[in-house]
């Protein structure tokens, strides 16, 4: 009873000091909004207000290393598509490049300038 009672105390403490420092007098304390102590034994006609509370699911453990390696595949496709994005990206200016020469080559009047563009383009000429 000493350990309940100290516990009920540690918990109500700051909530009465709190109030003390809002309202600038002390309330008085009411037991019922007091969070209890996990662990702490109730009668059957109490109740505990939770708030925040974890849930905690139990699922077996074949399924359990399904969703590990579930998630392990995901994060591996993530990277795969991040890096297929940049080789992407790459290839998109490369080609940017040469469509930029390839009209330069086309916009030609003659074939010997053309040839002379090529070579420029292709680094043979000079």
């Amino acid at each position: 009873m000493k350990k309940a009672l100290l516990i009920t105390l540690l918990f109500a403490f700051p909530f009465v000091a709190q109030a003390e420092e809002i309202t600038g007098e002390a309330p008085a304390l009411d037991l019922d909004q007091v969070p209890m102590a996990i662990g702490m034994p109730l009668s059957a006609t109490e109740t505990v207000l939770v708030r925040d509370a974890t849930v905690t699911v139990t699922i077996p453990k074949t399924e359990y290393e399904a969703l590990k390696k579930t998630a392990s595949d995901n994060m591996r496709l993530i990277q795969k598509r991040n890096q297929l994005v940049l080789e992407n990206e790459a290839l998109t200016a490369e080609l940017a490049v040469w469509k930029q020469r390839l009209s330069r080559v086309l916009q030609c009047a003659t074939i010997q300038e053309a040839i002379e563009e090529l070579r420029a383009v292709l680094g043979q000429g000079q």
